[in-house]
């Protein structure tokens, strides 16, 4: 019986790794949006924080800045602060949503310049989406990708 419990583990860890690897299927369609975004006259940026890497996309003229806060490593959930500051002409109001489409949820409304933090939700995968609350029109996005954490935790 205890030969049969690290199947399981062994698996997981395998799947873990791949989702993180830099020739993963996620990374490299992340890696292709971004050429994309930046063809298209936005800015294509990541930061990377133990644990967590932020890909930002942002229209010129607006900058997204993401923190995390508390954890991110081993598995775990992040709790993150995001900080925007847009400097178009006729936005005053910003809306981000967390999320795309039908399944997006407003996360944080504010002025032109502003932060928001969230609860310990944010993992792999989970997107923002910032928006002249005006007009509708998408100013950038900050998608979350797990990345291996320090010391191999």
């Amino acid at each position: 019986m205890t030969g049969t419990r690290w199947v399981p583990g062994a698996l997981l860890c395998l799947l873990l790794a791949g989702c993180c690897s830099e020739n993963s299927p996620i990374v490299q369609q992340l890696r292709a949006q971004q050429a994309a975004v930046a063809q298209a006259g936005y800015t294509s940026t990541t930061v990377a924080a133990d644990g967590i890497e932020f890909a930002i996309e942002a229209r010129e003229g607006v900058e997204l800045v993401p923190e995390v806060v508390a954890g991110g490593c081993g598995g775990g959930m992040a709790t993150v602060r995001i900080t925007w500051n847009v400097g178009l002409a006729g936005v005053n109001r910003v809306r981000a949503q967390v999320g795309e489409g039908a399944d997006a949820a407003v996360w944080a409304d504010g002025g032109g310049q502003g932060a928001a933090l969230t609860g310990p939700w944010v993992g792999d995968g989970t997107v923002f989406v910032f928006s002249d609350l005006a007009s509708g029109t998408r100013l950038g996005t900050v998608r979350a990708i797990a990345r291996p954490c320090a010391g191999g935790q």
